[in-house]
């Protein structure tokens, strides 16, 4: 079981690799961010659907 430490460095370093794909540094293929949301689902599943639902908003800005 995770501690809330380790979950909050998690959903930091997701958050981290979301505002790089927004600001186009580098792509979600090449960011890794899809292993981070597997683990994350795994641990905790509110988290992970509150940080899914920010990501996919953030790929439909980009489409647009």
């Amino acid at each position: 079981m995770a501690t809330e430490k380790e979950i909050q460095k998690l959903e930091k370093e997701i958050f981290v690799k979301m505002m790089s794909i927004k600001s186009k540094r580098t792509t979600p293929k090449d960011s890794g961010i899809g292993k981070l949301f597997a683990i994350l689902k795994g641990i905790d599943e509110v988290s992970y659907e509150k940080n899914i639902s920010e990501y996919k908003n953030i790929l439909n800005s980009l489409k647009s």
